[in-house]
């Protein structure tokens, strides 16, 4: 998909969403791994909780590409409309404003499995093994690439919505959701995994 030189390209979401793709893989094979090695029974059954979590996660993150490559041509679809019509810009306004809150829904969704799948790591982190730290703390950082580069899209699509009172309540969630990935990321700094998460 990343190497297609004609349309449709792969916008913004489309590689964070790759990012949460790659960290969840590593999460997998870590998982798997671990499993393998656990001699309790408890922690096993934790360890494959975790597993089918991640599995479903990697499949949300691949399903997302598609979706945010869809909610972007939509929004290219609005525009070109718009610029190619000789009716007033109002008449074309509310379907741009629509196609713009559409195109959130897949950032929205990118970030909230970044967050969900980073809460995950936090509980492999406590039971990692010393020869996995270096993976988890790639898979770390990369689901933290596709939480910033989809808090950064959602930033920028709601600055093109109209309706002030929903921009407000997103701007409000976002907030949120960076604060929620600092204390996560804070927690995981305690199993020094790398200094630099």
């Amino acid at each position: 998909m990343l190497a297609r030189d004609v349309p449709p390209l792969p916008a913004g979401g489309c590689a964070a969403a790759l990012c949460g793709a790659s960290s969840s893989s590593l999460g997998i094979m870590m998982a798997r791994i671990m499993i393998r090695r656990s001699k309790a029974a408890g922690d096993k059954k934790a360890l494959e909780y975790i597993l089918k979590d991640l599995l479903v996660f990697q499949k949300t993150f691949l399903n997302l590409m598609d979706e945010d490559q869809a909610a972007y041509e939509r929004v290219m679809d609005a525009l070109g409309k718009k610029k190619n019509s000789i009716k007033p810009d109002s008449d074309y306004d509310g379907s741009l404003n629509e196609a713009f809150i559409i195109s959130l829904k897949p950032p929205m969704a990118l970030i909230e499995t970044s967050i969900r799948m980073l809460r995950l790591f936090e509980l492999l982190a406590a039971k990692i093994h010393e020869p996995l730290k270096a993976d988890l703390t790639v898979a770390v950082e990369s689901a933290c690439a596709c939480f910033k580069g989809s808090l950064m899209i959602a930033g920028e699509n709601l600055k093109k919505i109209r309706n002030p009172e929903t921009v407000a309540s997103l701007i409000k969630q976002l907030d949120q959701y960076e604060s929620e990935v600092e204390s996560i990321k804070h927690k995981l700094n305690q199993y020094k995994l790398e200094d630099n998460i």
